[in-house]
């Protein structure tokens, strides 16, 4: 049987009664909700006018001109077609206190026209090929939901009453000297002459920490804008460096105050846990910036100079270095307003007390090494504990991870590991330092910075400290979590590879 063919020949609005009825006659449309059910097609050729909602199961094929969906949602649960169309669906709405949806099913648009004053929910994956154009309200994406932009795609007319709150991505592929702006979506980056892929994912407005803005998980107040803008790039790094610009509307200022020279662009290498100053602070008060960089692959964002984070702690090891001494060593990969680093010292794990105090560099976006030794080690005590109290120049502190150390003989009762050093590159040595409290075999497990293991090696431990060499060739550079299983225990360490 042959399915129903829709074919819709109408003019700008004038006609919408009769095209109603004629849409009556010959598909199911009943109390202003227009059905283009399984097996149907309908073909848009010219204009076409839905007061309600629009569901189309079968197959829409948006030749040309507007399917204008007035006071309704647009719903797809079928076939969007993507040969040479050029159609656009436009939401609009009378009501300011009703928001609409827009389910695309993972399907494609040509375009996309909203103007909808209470704001339209996508509540599914989408791509608007041509131009997403916002009249009114903002376009929210739902939990998991990703607008894709064309690779020419663009979206015009965000402002900070109506743009994009959620997650927006599209790739390209740039070359040149001049500022290219990708997909109007606040970012514009100059190649520099270079010529590379990149795709490029904003997620704004939507006032999570860690997914639309970077925070430090020890103070909250200390934070960047409510967007962040994700980099990835088959080319890890330029040789000449590119010029990446950011914008942002003041209602993702997030309460921050850009008078002066007080902005900051920040990146991160491991998905936001840790951010690095780049460049230095500039004037926001435009509430745009720039900054050189050649890293494609990582995450950025813009804070005042003292946040997201005030020092980024790269590493912390503590080791035995011969029968009266401990050798401690960490790193930082940035600092922000860092005054000093305090050393305290425990014979039980849960009372501290500072041992010395080493001055932090203060502003750096360079990593950082520090070291001292604590050659006045208490008798008697089987371990001890070993943290790091960081102090900003405001007086607000926050504390390392604690570092156990067996001594006296005694053998340590939990396993535990670390590295050095870290950051490490692939093509030089490091070490992992393990306490282990018995002997045996182990496996350690390497997992990137999306939980997938990469690098699976067994381990043989000895009883006590040691030092077991640890091979990084093959390791592109990012954030790793390193996991050794052995005896039924399991340590945990981070490293940083550049």
């Amino acid at each position: 049987m042959k399915s129903p063919y829709l074919s819709m020949r109408a003019r700008w609005w004038p006609g919408a009664a009769s095209l109603l009825g004629l849409l009556a006659a010959h598909a199911s449309h009943a109390q202003a909700t227009l059905n283009n059910p399984v097996g149907s097609t309908l073909n848009q050729v010219g204009s076409l006018y839905n007061a309600g909602t629009v569901r189309n199961a079968g197959t829409y094929l948006p030749a040309s001109g507007t399917l204008l969906v007035a006071n309704g949602d647009f719903i797809n649960t079928g076939t969007i077609g993507t040969g040479p169309v050029a159609g656009t669906v436009k939401l609009v709405d009378s009501t300011p206190d009703i928001g609409r949806t827009l389910s695309l099913g993972g399907a494609t648009l040509p375009n996309l026209d909203l103007d909808v004053p209470a704001g339209t929910t996508m509540d599914s994956d989408g791509t608007v090929l041509g131009t997403l154009t916002l009249r009114n309200g903002h376009l929210r994406t739902g939990p998991g939901a990703v607008l894709t932009l064309g690779p020419t795609a663009t979206l015009v007319g965000e402002t900070a009453a109506h743009y994009v709150q959620g997650r927006v991505t599209q790739a390209r592929s740039l070359s040149g000297s001049s500022p290219v702006d990708i997909g109007g979506m606040g970012v514009s980056i100059n190649p520099s002459g270079g010529s590379f892929p990149l795709t490029i994912e904003r997620r704004a407005g939507l006032n999570q920490a860690g997914v639309s803005y970077g925070a430090n998980p020890s103070m909250p107040s200390q934070h960047g804008i409510d967007r962040m803008w994700a980099l990835s790039s088959a080319a890890t790094t330029l040789t000449t460096p590119a010029t990446l610009t950011l914008s942002w509307p003041a209602t993702d200022d997030h309460g921050l105050t850009f008078a002066g020279t007080n902005a900051q662009v920040w990146r991160s290498d491991d998905g936001g846990a840790s951010w690095v100053p780049q460049g230095s602070a500039q004037d926001g008060t435009s509430h745009a910036v720039s900054v050189e960089t050649t890293q494609l692959n990582a995450l950025y964002t813009v804070s005042t100079n003292a946040a997201p984070l005030p020092v980024t702690l790269t590493s912390f090891a503590a080791q035995l270095a011969g029968p009266e001494a401990v050798a401690l060593a960490w790193g930082t990969a940035s600092e922000a307003n860092t005054d000093r680093f305090e050393v305290e010292r425990s014979t039980d794990g849960r009372s501290f007390t500072r041992l010395t105090q080493v001055a932090a560099r203060g502003t750096s976006a360079t990593a950082q090494a520090y070291a001292h030794r604590d050659a006045a080690l208490p008798g008697g005590a089987p371990a001890l504990y070993y943290r790091l109290r960081i102090v900003d120049r405001d007086n607000s502190a926050v504390y390392s991870p604690v570092r156990t150390v067996a001594v006296s003989g005694a053998q340590p009762a939990a396993l535990a590991i670390s590295v050095a050093p870290n950051p490490a590159v692939a093509s030089s040595a490091a070490s992992l330092w393990v306490a282990s409290p018995v002997s045996g075999t182990g496996t350690l497990t390497i997992l990137n910075a999306l939980g997938q293991v990469v690098a699976t090696r067994a381990a043989t431990l000895a009883e006590g400290p040691q030092q077991v060499p640890l091979a990084l060739q093959g390791l592109p550079a990012g954030a790793y979590t390193l996991r050794l299983q052995a005896s039924g225990r399991v340590a945990t360490t981070r490293l940083l590879v550049r």
